[in-house]
């Protein structure tokens, strides 16, 4: 399969604290996976080292994807212009489709202080899908959508993988999430943080919601970085 990105032995230190180190990933085109952890532990850091706004401190990242979308934690949108003009500024595609499809038809002439928070956060998605991405990085993107609204977008991003096939890499502190949208859940613990343990994500076709398969999934992952949450950084 090819790839679209390698990352070798990347490590990135702040003030001579490693916040992770020793990071191997090789993310396959149209490969989905997901980073869990608890909040602090490193995964935006991961992500930004990914694109450079963090410099790594150590080791090499590889991207070969030439269209990156990217989803932050907080919408950065520009707050004098109204939904269509915040698109246009990275494509120039016609985003009513996107706009329908992430249920923000009748918003394009909205600026980003008249929406709600969750209406922000799917304008900041509608962006990065935009540029038809060979690689999306979704940073917590679903915490201020409630479950109704992220059931909906979820169905949304499996159809427009389907179409398109881009890679994936989802963070997020919800197990559940992950597991509706991606293939392979990395987990995530220890000081510096290091990938503790890998779980395969149910067959897409019987993930939803309330599935026993995804809440047993759910449940174990759960318990296990329960399990290791607080334990001696030397063991394991």
């Amino acid at each position: 399969m090819a790839s679209v990105l390698h990352v070798r032995n990347l490590g990135v230190a702040f003030r001579g604290r490693w916040v992770l180190r020793g990071w191997n990933l090789t993310l396959g085109r149209a490969e989905r996976i997901g980073l869990i952890g608890p909040s602090g532990c490193g995964k935006t850091t991961f992500l930004r080292a990914l694109t450079g706004l963090v410099p790594p401190s150590e080791g090499d990242v590889l991207m070969s994807a030439s269209r990156l979308g990217y989803v932050f934690q907080e919408p950065r949108l520009i707050p004098w212009l109204d939904a269509r003009r915040n698109l246009s500024l990275v494509s120039d595609r016609e985003p009513a489709d996107i706009l329908t499809r992430l249920g923000l038809s009748g918003a394009e002439r909205l600026r980003p202080h008249e929406m709600s928070g969750g209406m922000r956060q799917r304008l900041n998605l509608a962006r990065a899908l935009l540029t038809d991405p060979d690689l999306l990085l979704l940073d917590e993107a679903f915490s201020a959508l409630d479950v109704a609204l992220k059931l909906r977008l979820f169905e949304d991003l499996n159809a427009l993988w389907r179409c398109r096939r881009f890679a994936l890499i989802v963070v997020t502190h919800n197990p559940r999430d992950a597991l509706l949208i991606a293939d392979r859940l990395l987990l995530l613990g220890g000081e510096p943080t290091r990938v503790l343990r890998e779980v395969l994500a149910p067959p897409l076709a019987r993930r939803s919601y309330f599935s026993p398969e995804v809440v047993k999934a759910e449940a174990e992952i759960l318990s296990f970085l329960s399990s290791v949450a607080g334990q001696d950084p030397s063991e394991g």
